[in-house]
């Protein structure tokens, strides 16, 4: 099975698209749809952001945005699920709290 970005190289290349024409059309920088196309999603910005790019990327192309995005959704959920668990250890191993006791009530707040 080919990555989300092997995909949209491909169908571009079949379609004789430079990474400069889809650029122009989609309002998204050739150096980011390049990282698409290598599989270089840190290169992305975070969260909605990326999705985004591989959606409107994959519709220009004509290919289905849903299965595109959900496929690069799945490969980015292990990551973003690391960098928050790393975000955890890192704060609770230095001595932080996110847990408060109220000035009025005895109880706590996150």
């Amino acid at each position: 099975m080919s990555s989300v970005g092997e995909t949209l190289r491909a169908e571009r290349l079949s379609k004789k698209f430079s990474l400069e024409q889809i650029a122009r059309e989609t309002k998204i920088n050739s150096h980011l749809l390049d990282a698409i196309e290598t599989n270089q999603f840190d290169l992305l910005p975070r969260g909605v952001f990326a999705k985004s790019f591989v959606r409107q990327y994959a519709r220009f192309l004509g290919l289905d945005e849903e299965e595109m995005a959900a496929e690069e959704a799945g490969r980015s959920g292990d990551q973003d699920l690391i960098f928050h668990l790393s975000f955890f250890v890192w704060h609770f191993s230095s001595g932080k709290s996110c847990l408060r006791r109220s000035s009025n009530s005895s109880t706590a707040r996150m």
